[in-house]
């Protein structure tokens, strides 16, 4: 359907979003089209090291990956132009509604190994009994995947039933609702693309704190709240850090954000493609 949208419209410029839809940039390149492709995360991982995609790689003229760690792999493969890319999003949709921020941690993420929750879920547990004072503070866990189950069965196993909350999927509307009532947000994931929900956070107002992986510190720069991947202890310490922090950098968290707008993402490609 993708070949034959090209040729109906006579398009110049063929975006793919993933490996999958190769044959598409194939089909372009056999009618002298211009191929891009973005790799947004789980579809590097299929291909890093797939024979028959570097067959078909010489048909694309330009790559942008959203994680800096796959682009000397990908420059390999492509032995073209590889480029650093974000996502972005909405900020006139995703804004600080000034609302009370309840005592409350926030993740929004999906029940998968690479996500880390059990170290989130460990990490919160060390955090309420080492920290008494902070007892009153709540972990919400919006999402779902193949995980779910496991994951609800270790929070049972630690008791912690009445303070963890498992709220499932959410629309964009309650999902905006709970970043905006949430006082910090929390990424534990063990590695990632790009992490649009921490940019959605940062929008809405809510601490952050994120592991060191991957796009993390080219959103949260110098200032942000940095932890090692898969350690529960320090996701305990980081938790009573932020609290207590009552000169979080909320100016430079909102500065940062003009990175991470669509019409600055359309720039980057714009100026790529047609300069």
């Amino acid at each position: 359907h993708g070949i034959y949208l090209m040729v109906k419209y006579k398009v110049d410029i063929i975006h793919i979003h993933s490996a999958m839809f190769i044959l598409v940039a194939l089909a372009g390149k056999i009618l002298k089209k211009v191929n891009i492709i973005t790799f947004h995360g789980a579809d590097y991982f299929r291909i890093e090291n797939a024979i028959w995609y570097r067959c078909f790689a010489k048909c694309i003229d330009t790559v942008f990956s959203i994680s800096p760690r796959f682009i000397k792999k990908l420059t390999e493969i492509h032995k073209c132009l590889v480029l650093q890319t974000f996502n972005g999003i909405k900020t006139d949709v995703y804004k600080n509604f000034k609302l009370e921020r309840k005592k409350q941690i926030l993740t929004v993420t999906n029940f998968k190994k690479q996500k880390g929750l059990e170290f989130l879920i460990e990490g919160y547990s060390m955090f309420i009994k080492k920290y008494p004072q902070y007892k009153s503070y709540n972990l919400v866990i919006v999402g779902n995947g193949l995980l779910f189950e496991e994951k609800s069965k270790l929070i049972k196993e630690l008791n912690l039933e009445s303070k963890i909350s498992l709220l499932g999927q959410k629309n964009r509307s309650q999902l905006i609702q709970l970043y905006n009532e949430s006082e910090i947000f929390i990424l534990p994931s063990i590695w990632e693309g790009f992490a649009k929900v921490l940019v959605e956070a940062m929008a809405c107002g809510c601490k952050i704190i994120s592991t060191n992986v991957d796009s993390a510190p080219l959103v949260l720069e110098d200032w942000g709240y940095m932890i090692n991947p898969s350690e529960s202890n320090e996701i305990c310490e980081s938790l009573n850090k932020i609290i207590k922090d009552c000169n979080y950098p909320f100016e430079k968290q909102q500065a940062v954000l003009k990175k991470f707008t669509w019409s600055t993402v359309r720039t980057a490609y714009s100026d790529t493609v047609f300069n």
